[in-house]
């Protein structure tokens, strides 16, 4: 019989300070003898039944101190996910020991299965992430894949209108890693009020995934396309990248602070991360 094998299991809580909101994300930190299949791992997201599974290597010889990331929903492996990431970075940082490698550094590296690096930085509770940027491309059209898009936004914000009255400022699409990506700029806010200091408020609906009325719980990769939109929106008095506060809403809801850069074609996302849960998993 193989021996058994095991992985340090987190989980963790993205964009909130609270275990019961933001958006939830299983963390496999696997050891440096420890290889899984895409099979084993997209198993074991079936069975962990997260929103998002990060699963995290160690840095090897050549990846210049880079932790290896893949991330997995419970039906298929994706190219990027904020949320899980800010939650990949906090449980290295929350597993001290774990890794041979140091992790007293308040700043970490990822790579993606495409080679593309992500960096993640550490401020007290709080995570910064970088990713690249993806400034919209307007769209005329209002359908999508047969859908409607005034009806797939009337219907995830929940208002009393028709997709025809919504009144909308901006169709766009995303560009590079999100180029399936929509932002949709609209006048109704379906009873959600900025608070505070609060730039804007946005939610995030997936209209052709199995559950497309459902909001997802905080979409941070989202931001991407938000920022640079946001940030060119506020007037030539305020700089491109002065951050911005943010609130995504759904039923769990969370709060952000994003920041563009245009000559580095990034987008900063900062916010709390929660463990609520650490573990092994036999593998």
């Amino acid at each position: 019989m193989a021996a058994t094998r095991k992985a340090a299991l987190l989980l963790l809580s993205a964009f909130t300070t609270s275990a019961h909101a933001g958006n939830p994300a299983a963390v496999i930190l696997l050891p440096s003898d420890t290889v899984l299949t895409d099979a084993e791992m997209q198993a074991t997201a079936r069975d962990l039944v997260q929103p998002m599974h990060a699963f995290v290597s160690p840095p090897t010889a050549g990846t210049n101190g880079a932790y290896g990331i893949r991330w997995f929903t419970t039906e298929a492996e994706i190219t990027m996910c904020g949320h899980a990431t800010v939650c990949a970075a906090k449980a290295i940082w929350a597993s001290q020991g774990y890794f041979d490698e140091v992790t007293g550094s308040d700043s970490v590296r990822f790579r993606t299965k495409s080679g593309a690096l992500v960096s993640a930085r550490r401020d007290g509770e709080r995570v910064e992430i970088t990713f690249p940027h993806a400034p919209t491309v307007s769209i005329a059209h209002d359908s999508v894949a047969g859908l409607k898009i005034r009806d797939v936004v009337a219907k995830a914000l929940g208002t009393q209108k028709s997709g025809e009255a919504l009144e909308i400022i901006y169709m766009g699409h995303g560009t590079g890693h999100y180029a399936e990506y929509g932002l949709v700029h609209i006048a109704e806010t379906g009873g959600f009020k900025l608070e505070g200091t609060q730039v804007f408020t946005d939610a995030f609906v997936s209209p052709l995934s199995l559950c497309p009325e459902i909001l997802d719980q905080v979409c941070g990769s989202a931001h991407c396309l938000l920022a640079p939109y946001w940030a060119q929106k506020r007037g030539p008095l305020v700089a491109p990248s002065t951050p911005m506060s943010a609130r995504q809403v759904s039923k769990r809801g969370g709060l952000l602070r994003v920041s563009w850069n245009q000559e580095l074609e990034s987008v900063t996302i900062r916010g709390d991360v929660v463990v609520w849960v650490r573990g092994e998993i036999d593998m």
